[in-house]
């Protein structure tokens, strides 16, 4: 089988990769070609060479995007899908529930997706995560954000949320020093989220949200007037419409803004790819993760592996 490796680039700060070499030495040991596009590995201190020394071919995008299995973290460009071949392989994040046009783009171009958010096992749980990167990472950069704008530790947090998500962040903050109240999913009520954001400091949204529930405020506009005067807004599930009224998803390039409210100036940080803050160890994780799929996938064909794996069966957006 031929696999290729692509280069993220969604942004520039962007540094991962979804297979070190070490895990691509495992897919030419089964034998299989492995392309890895130029330098994609550069901005973790990963040379060409390094890669090359594991078997693989070091190619440009276009041979990349024509492989029969394409690897890559992010969801790729309507240019990028354009040199996929019909019924060849896309393993990438889809978050398909909120992207729904690109869904419709893979179907359009014959385009066989296994959407790596969506691999779980027999409980639901994900098998391909960063959770405890997101949380833990989001809060220390969340923290390092409120001590740049305000020139003070942050001691007061209230965090929605009590998931996979959300526990390493409540104890990432405790370790910080700042004191943190858990709303849990029963203890989001209108009132009771008033109560708690009076006079705190930061709020944080760790909510696994259904997408039933997609646009459907637990925070408006005017209730974050209810927070301190020096307070910052973390959106740690940032999809393209949150729970709360005035966040939008950012990135790495441009990870906050702020929002007028009635004359207030009130900070958000709402990184859409928070795992993206620690990249050599999201991209370990990731690469230990995924090699176990990506190598039954190409030994056996995607049918034989669908067949075998029903998580992969679970995951695939298809045209079979």
């Amino acid at each position: 089988m031929l696999i290729g490796i692509a280069k993220e680039n969604r942004e520039k700060t962007e540094k991962r990769v979804l297979l070190l070499p070490q895990f691509v030495q495992r897919l030419v040991k089964d034998g299989h070609t492995v392309r890895v596009e130029k330098d994609a590995g550069r901005k973790l201190e990963l040379t060409n060479k390094e890669y090359k020394k594991a078997g693989a071919i070091i190619s440009s995008k276009k041979d990349v995007y024509s492989s029969g299995i394409v690897l890559r973290i992010r969801i790729p460009s309507l240019d990028e899908l354009d040199l996929m071949k019909k019924n060849s392989i896309l393993i990438c994040m889809v978050h398909k529930d909120t992207h729904p046009a690109m869904v419709a783009e893979f179907k359009k171009r014959g385009i066989n997706v296994i959407e790596l958010n969506e691999i779980k096992n027999g409980d639901g749980e994900r098998l391909v995560e960063a959770f405890g990167i997101s949380g833990s990472e989001g809060i220390k950069t969340g923290f390092k954000l409120f001590e740049k704008l305000y020139k003070k530790t942050p001691k007061s947090v209230v965090i929605m949320g009590y998931g996979n998500l959300a526990v390493p962040a409540i104890q990432t903050a405790c370790k910080l020093g700042a004191s943190v109240t858990v709303l849990g999913r029963k203890q989001t009520s209108k009132e009771n989220i008033d109560k708690h954001l009076k006079n705190a400091e930061i709020i944080i949204n760790a909510t696994l949200r259904k997408p039933r529930e997609i646009g459907k405020y637990l925070i408006t506009k005017e209730q974050l007037v209810l927070l301190n005067k020096k307070s910052l807004v973390l959106d740690f599930s940032a999809d393209p419409i949150s729970c709360i009224e005035t966040c939008r998803p950012t990135n790495l390039d441009k990870p906050y803004y702020s929002v007028n409210i009635n004359g207030r100036r009130i900070y958000h940080m709402c990184i859409y790819s928070l795992p993206g803050l620690a990249p050599l160890k999201c991209s370990k994780r990731y690469s230990e993760q995924v090699i176990p799929f990506v190598r039954l996938i190409a030994n056996l064909g995607l049918q034989k592996a669908i067949q075998r794996s029903l998580p992969l069966k679970r995951a695939l957006i298809s045209i079979l």
